[in-house]
């Protein structure tokens, strides 16, 4: 059973989540990306319908993962972080996307729904100033050939990428170690991460 902190126990799980399941802080999240989506373009149409679902989809799989830093690196809409925050609210986790119209929904949603110090970074991570975290979370990063070069700039040697995926993982170099895919759902919609281990050479 997938359940939210504060449902019941009785909860459907995969595709047969209600709304009424998902964490309130969360739901807040989810209604504001669909009232901003039409100007900030944060998610395709595709993953508006199930942003729900994918919610309780995130929590089964960032559920397990431990970490005093995490920045979710090409942001975008915020709901994997959003996500993460509230399952570890003693985590650091950090926003960082180089869109100012998508920091300024980010510093929005996140003092809408109350999810205290989540923590918005306006940074192109590859621009010029040097940036390093602990450990790095992305989903549909794109341009998807530069996220080896930016996973090599900002995590340091033993740092950890997690990378959330549908169909098939990202290919990355010999610089990082593949460590383990979990994932949730079900034959109509699985959602999977991929965990990465950056590696000297």
């Amino acid at each position: 059973v997938t359940c939210w902190r504060g449902c019941s126990a009785g909860s459907a799980s995969g595709s047969e989540r209600a709304g009424d399941d998902v964490d309130a802080r969360i739901a807040t999240w989810i209604d504001e990306m669909r009232r901003f989506n039409p100007r900030a373009h944060l998610v395709g149409p595709g993953l508006l319908g199930r942003l729900e679902e994918d919610a309780g989809l995130m929590e089964e799989i960032l559920d397990p993962v431990r970490e005093r830093e995490l920045a979710d690196i090409g942001s975008g809409g915020g709901l994997a972080a959003a996500v993460a925050k509230v399952l570890h609210p003693d985590m650091r986790v950090i926003c960082v996307d180089r869109s100012e119209r998508k920091c300024i929904f980010l510093r929005h949603a996140a003092m809408k729904a109350g999810i205290r110090d989540l923590e918005i970074l306006r940074a192109d991570l590859l621009g010029p100033e040097a940036l390093r975290f602990g450990a790095a979370m992305a989903r549909a990063f794109s341009p998807l050939s530069t996220l080896e070069t930016v996973c090599q700039r900002v995590l340091p040697d033993g740092g950890r990428l997690y990378y959330i995926f549908t169909g098939d993982a990202p290919v990355l170099g010999e610089r990082f170690l593949l460590e383990d895919v979990s994932s949730a759902g079900g034959p109509g919609h699985t959602l999977s991460l991929a965990t990465f281990r950056r590696i000297l050479p």
